[in-house]
């Protein structure tokens, strides 16, 4: 019987002990599954918050080179260019410096041979545009004088050191038709010169990443579609090849292959965002394409390290820290109560035992005071019947005497 009241308190032990267990276990696993699905929600926030950003800044990339071709068609048009007015051409490149000073860093207007004729803000030096008068071998130069069409630059060098892109569009002198080569419209367009604008792409990449919201914290980047790093947080890699040695040196051996591929899906003229995991820390690459024109000219990324994720996994870890612990305590507060469950049951036995040999004492106490009584009993009997007995004979005795008597 008491092996089996012991083997009963065992076994509401682990049936205690197990339910606590097992809800600290549910708990646990679904404020982890809860975490985890923050963290989702995070990352797939900053992931959209790039993509966005990418969007509005390829967007202000493209009105603002738009500005600056519709600033070189009015001067290319302009009669004191038509009509080599150097003076009144002066003050028309220096008015459309100022108003796209943001971004540009001069406008200067070459002719026919290449020379340079003059240029916006003429008190600054030549430096300013290149260092050279004679820049008929430059590209800005050369293909607008070719194809009589508007010209977008890849990173060039100037004699400065100092890395530009180039706008430029060719001055046309649109004459009756048998002097020249005529065009679709039956007209003859002779090559007269050039107006370039020129941007510092350190200036460009200022413009761009003031553009962003400042509590977004992201990088911005800038290649042409041809993979050459038009702009980048590191000066040194302007003009580089995404392939060439000095960028893949900079690149993880461990991302290299992941990283590469998303650069090389990202020239192909389409829009995405993509996540990268490095020593334990995840960035999204956004990135979208700049078209020019109706042309895929550049692709601008934003790199974009997971703040916010990392600081929804802090508080997820410290969440999982914490019901780690609560899941011990709920054990061990299950336990607890399963032991004084038990030592109660034990006391309470022990109780229930000592008054039980207490009763059986008082039990034969009483059996044994029965016996005497009945003993008692039984000489008070013998002795009442010998007391009848001894009066009967007493009164007989008495009787036969005095019965002659009275006669």
């Amino acid at each position: 019987m008491r092996t089996t009241f012991w083997n009963q308190n065992i076994a509401l032990l682990f049936i205690i002990a197990a339910a606590g267990v097992t809800l600290a276990v549910v708990s646990y696993q679904y404020s982890s599954f809860t975490a985890a699905e923050i963290a989702k929600i995070a990352s797939q926030d900053v992931k959209s918050n790039a993509r966005i950003q990418a969007y509005d800044l390829s967007r202000i990339l493209f009105r603002s080179i738009d500005s600056i071709t519709a600033n070189l068609q009015i001067i290319t048009n302009s009669p004191p260019i038509q009509n080599n007015e150097t003076e009144s051409a002066q003050i028309l490149l220096t008015t459309a410096q100022d108003s796209t000073s943001t971004l540009t860093n001069a406008y200067y207007w070459l002719d026919k041979d290449g020379q340079v004729v003059t240029w916006s803000n003429r008190n600054d030096t030549i430096d300013q545009i290149g260092g050279i008068l004679d820049l008929s071998y430059r590209q800005y130069f050369v293909i607008p004088k070719e194809r009589h069409l508007p010209y977008h630059s890849s990173e060039v060098e100037s004699s400065d050191n100092v890395p530009r892109l180039y706008v430029s569009l060719p001055i046309l002198d649109n004459q009756k038709e048998g002097k020249s080569a005529a065009d679709s419209n039956g007209q003859v367009e002779t090559f007269k010169g050039v107006i370039v604008a020129a941007i510092n792409v350190s200036t460009l990449g200022k413009f761009l990443q003031n553009e962003i919201l400042p509590e977004f914290i992201s990088n911005v980047g800038l290649m042409d579609k041809n993979g050459i790093i038009l702009y980048a947080r590191n000066q040194s890699l302007i003009g580089k090849d995404y392939l060439g040695k000095e960028f893949q040196s900079l690149v993880p051996s461990e991302i290299k292959e992941q990283y590469n591929a998303i650069l090389g899906r990202s020239l192909q003229g389409k829009a995405n965002a993509e996540q990268i995991t490095f020593d334990g820390e995840m960035t999204t690459i956004s990135y979208q394409p700049v078209l020019i024109e109706g042309k895929h000219l550049w692709t601008l990324f934003i790199s974009s390290p997971h703040k916010l994720a990392s600081n929804v996994g802090d508080l997820i870890e410290q969440q999982k820290n914490f019901s780690t612990l609560m899941v011990i305590i709920i054990g061990a507060i299950a336990v607890g109560i399963a032991f004084l469950i038990l030592s109660w049951n034990r006391r309470l036995e022990a109780a229930v035992n000592s008054r039980t040999t207490e009763l059986k004492k008082v039990n034969i106490s009483l059996t044994e005071s029965n016996k005497l009584l009945a003993a008692a009993n039984e000489q008070l009997k013998v002795h009442d019947k010998m007391q009848k007995e001894f009066i009967n004979i007493a009164a007989h005795e008495l009787r036969t005497p005095i019965m002659p008597i009275l006669g």
